[in-house]
């Protein structure tokens, strides 16, 4: 059976407490949480890939941001969840209404501290989310071109390249995975490039 975004939205009551892995937890993201984004974003290894190469890091951006995905879980019942192995903080990973013109689709969304990548976290931890939040409906996910990293996690994800987007003034890629397609069914590769 194939369901949209707004049918999962809809039948949501509360976000889970806590979701696990082999390795992480992952618990839903909350305002207080802007420290994790504003490590994410002054970090230079990741900032220009979150926020843009034009754009300094900035606590009020920070917070903004943190209050979103808090209330991405308080409106649709999903959003990034904060991801721990042990008792370190890891990043972010998890799905949101997406920001795409046309709409239906789902975010994967993810960021990674840089002393936790190379080992595949953020893979671990959005798919888990796909699992508890995503199953059976469209999936889209974007990224430069030269962030060749998260291209291999939309692809370990089962995404495909769909197309070219200027987002924020930036050149992007698109990749999606279509309603119903789990990673190696023929609908995945819909949207082979």
């Amino acid at each position: 059976m194939r369901h949209s975004s707004s049918m999962i939205l809809a039948t949501r009551s509360s976000p889970p407490a806590t979701l696990r892995t082999e390795r992480l937890a992952g618990r839903p993201f909350r305002r207080e949480d802007w420290l994790l984004v504003h490590a994410l974003q002054s970090d230079p290894r990741t900032g220009a890939w979150l926020r843009g190469p034009h754009l300094p890091p900035c606590e009020d951006r920070s917070q903004t941001i943190a209050a979103r995905f808090a209330e991405a879980w308080a409106a649709d019942g999903l959003g990034p969840y904060v991801w721990r192995a042990g008792v370190r903080d890891v990043g972010y990973a998890g799905l949101r209404r997406s920001r795409l013109p046309g709409g239906g689709e789902l975010e994967v969304l993810w960021a990674i501290l840089p002393e936790h990548q190379g080992r595949g976290y953020a893979t671990e931890a959005a798919q888990a989310a796909i699992d508890a939040d995503g199953r059976g409906v469209g999936l889209v996910s974007w990224t430069t071109p030269e962030n060749r990293a998260s291209i291999r996690v939309m692809e370990k994800l089962g995404l495909r390249y769909d197309c070219d987007l200027v987002w924020a003034d930036q050149p992007h890629v698109v990749y999606r995975r279509p309603a119903g397609g789990e990673p190696g069914d023929d609908g995945a590769r819909l949207f082979d490039g």
